[in-house]
C-alpha cells in the first residue's frame, strides 16, 4: 500500500478529526455503530455548509433496539441534510476525509469509540493515504448500501417501538417494506456450511444461523418469518416469476452461479450446495409459495398461485 501509514489511538483520532474536518469538503464515515455524541461532535466540526457528509452504518433492528446505535443520531444526520445509508452485516470502521486521507481501525463512531466523554475504549486506527484499494472497497460499500431518508427512519422508529425492549427479541434484518436490501447477492445470503463459508467474506451476522437457532429453540413461527423475509428466498421468488414460474434445478444453479458476486467466485459444486440447502428450508416451512418435485430424476421448482 502506498503513502504514509501511522497507528494512532482513539484519543489521537479525535484530535485528527478536529483538525481536518473544519476545512474539508467531504467526510465519509463507515461504522458499524453510530450514536448521538459522535454525530453532535461531527455537527460542531463541519463548518462548511457545502461539505459533503455521508454516514454508513449497520443500523439493524437489533442494534437500534439494544442501543448500540441510536435512532436520534440517525435523525440528526438527516436533519443536517447529510446522506445516511445502511448496510447489513457491516463491521468495518473506515473514515475518509476529502478522498485523500483515511483512518481504518477498530473505533466505532460512538462516544466510547472516539473517547468523547470519559475514558472510552482502547482503540487503534491506521492513518493512510487513500489509494486505489481503499477507494474500491469504499465504493463497494457505497454501492451495496441502502439509503435511509426521513420516511424510512419513521418506519424504523415505529417498528422498533412496537417490539419488546429486550435484545433477543429484535430481529437482525428489516422487512422489505421498511428498508429494501440491495439486489446484489452473496454466498453469505444463503444457508451454507462453515467449510464453504470460510472462503468468503460473510460478515458477522448470518440470517440462516439465526433461523437454525430459532428452529432449535422451538420458535418455528419467528424462524419462518425470517426465512420468508430472507434475501435468498426473495431471490428465488423473483427468479421464478421471471421464468414462467417454474425452473429445473440445473437452470437455477446456473443463474445463481452467474449472479453471486463474491470474490473469489464460488465453485459450481458449492453453488449446488447453496441451492440444495435453500430448497431444504423451503421444504421445512409449509407456508412457502414454492413447491419442489422430482419428475424424470431432476428437481422442478415451481411458484404456486
Amino acid at each position: 500500500m502506498s503513502g504514509a501509514q501511522q497507528v494512532i489511538s482513539s484519543v489521537d483520532f479525535k484530535v485528527e478529526l478536529e483538525n481536518l474536518i473544519p476545512s474539508c469538503e467531504s467526510v465519509l464515515i463507515i461504522s458499524s455503530y453510530v450514536t448521538s455524541p459522535a454525530v453532535k461532535l461531527l455537527s460542531e466540526l463541519v463548518c462548511n455548509d457545502k461539505c459533503n457528509v455521508t454516514v454508513i452504518g449497520r443500523f439493524s433492528p437489533a442494534d437500534l433496539g439494544c442501543g448500540a446505535s441510536d435512532i436520534n443520531a440517525l435523525e440528526m444526520v438527516i436533519e443536517k441534510g447529510w446522506e445516511l445509508r445502511a448496510l447489513r452485516n457491516l463491521h468495518a470502521k473506515i473514515y475518509v476525509i476529502d478522498n485523500s486521507i483515511s483512518f481504518v481501525g477498530s473505533a466505532n463512531f460512538t462516544n466510547n469509540g472516539l473517547s468523547i466523554v470519559g475514558f472510552g475504549n482502547v482503540e487503534a486506527l491506521v492513518k493512510l493515504d487513500v489509494d486505489g484499494s481503499i477507494s474500491d472497497f469504499v465504493n463497494m460499500i457505497l454501492r451495496t448500501s441502502s439509503e435511509i431518508d426521513k420516511e424510512v427512519l419513521d418506519l424504523m422508529r415505529d417498528y422498533t417501538g412496537k417490539t419488546n425492549n429486550t435484545k433477543n427479541t429484535y430481529p437482525q434484518y428489516w422487512p422489505d417494506n421498511i428498508l429494501k436490501e440491495s439486489g446484489r447477492i452473496f454466498v453469505s445470503d444463503f444457508p451454507v456450511c462453515d467449510q464453504i463459508l470460510s472462503n468468503y467474506n460473510a460478515g458477522e451476522i448470518l440470517i440462516f444461523n439465526q433461523i437454525s437457532d430459532l428452529i432449535g429453540k422451538g420458535d418455528k413461527r419467528v424462524a419462518e418469518e425470517l426465512f420468508l423475509n430472507s434475501k435468498a428466498y426473495a431471490w428465488l421468488i423473483n427468479l421464478l416469476q421471471k421464468n414462467d414460474r417454474r425452473m429445473f434445478y440445473g437452470e437455477i444453479t446456473k443463474v445463481l452461479h452467474d449472479e453471486l458476486e463474491d470474490d473469489p467466485a464460488p465453485y459450481r459444486s458449492d453453488v449446488k450446495k447453496l441451492l440444495t440447502n435453500l430448497l431444504s428450508y423451503v421444504d421445512k416451512f409449509s407456508v412457502c409459495s414454492v413447491r419442489v418435485t422430482r419428475p424424470r430424476h431432476s428437481q422442478l421448482v415451481e411458484l404456486l398461485d
